[in-house]
């Protein structure tokens, strides 16, 4: 449950930043880095809620990077994606219902996927339009790679307990900056729960098939990448760390 309370919050927190500053034309100048800034603090606070409970995961990349390390049971795993992913679902539903008269207002009552109106990506991410899918399977496995380094350079068994209290910042430090480079190009997922819970709500609602069928199929790229990112970073880290 502490997963799934840390996860929710670490997204309920991002996708009302998402709608904050899409629906908001006098913060279009400075969105990337105020969406950076939103979801890496986001991401602190939910590993902070998260962490004396169940270790703060909120991502299923780093319970999968921990269990290759051995340090982590496989089937209680399973417990946490699910609970993860249950979580950012549950994020994207609360934050639907609190903004959708801002939502529908903004997409003038339409719910579309793709084109300048589209909404779909308040909640889950979408590549840009000079992006194609195997650019942003490589930027979100290289991201996610990178993002599994810093967690497990931060909770090392030979790390105080001093040290830990900063994973936390570790973490959403990591992720502002891993936003700022590669955002725009994939939205910048990393986490297989931040994307696939909300796309998830958003095929269950009123967006329809298309979540997943766009852009030549796109939806599997910020579930599988991340998830290959968080072995090559876990491999990377043992060797050279």
């Amino acid at each position: 449950l502490a997963e799934f309370m840390g996860t929710f919050l670490f997204v309920f927190l991002g996708l009302s930043v998402n709608v904050a500053l899409k629906t908001n034309p006098a913060s279009a100048a400075f969105a990337p880095v105020l969406g950076a800034l939103g979801w890496g603090l986001s991401l602190a606070l939910g590993i902070s809620v998260a962490a004396s409970s169940s270790g703060g995961h909120v991502n299923p990349a780093v319970t999968l990077a921990l269990v290759a390390q051995r340090r982590f049971p496989c089937i209680q795993a399973l417990g946490y994606i699910v609970f993860q992913v249950l979580g950012a679902f549950a994020a994207a539903l609360v934050v639907h219902l609190i903004q959708i008269q801002t939502i529908s207002a903004y997409a003038d009552h339409k719910y579309t996927v793709i084109g300048d109106r589209s909404t779909a990506d308040l909640f889950a991410c979408y590549p840009s339009a000079e992006t194609s899918n195997w650019t942003a399977f490589f930027v979100e496995l290289v991201g996610t790679a990178v993002l599994v380094i810093s967690i497990l350079n931060n909770c090392r068994e030979t790390t105080t307990n001093a040290g830990k209290a900063w994973l936390p910042f570790a973490a959403g430090f990591t992720l502002v900056v891993l936003a700022v480079s590669f955002g725009a190009q994939t939205g910048g997922a990393f986490n297989p729960a931040r994307d696939y819970g909300p796309r998830l709500y958003t095929f269950v609602s009123r967006w329809g098939w298309q979540v997943f069928s766009a852009y030549h199929f796109y939806s599997w790229i910020p579930v599988v990448a991340p998830v290959l990112g968080a072995q090559v970073g876990t491999l990377l880290f043992d060797i050279f760390l």
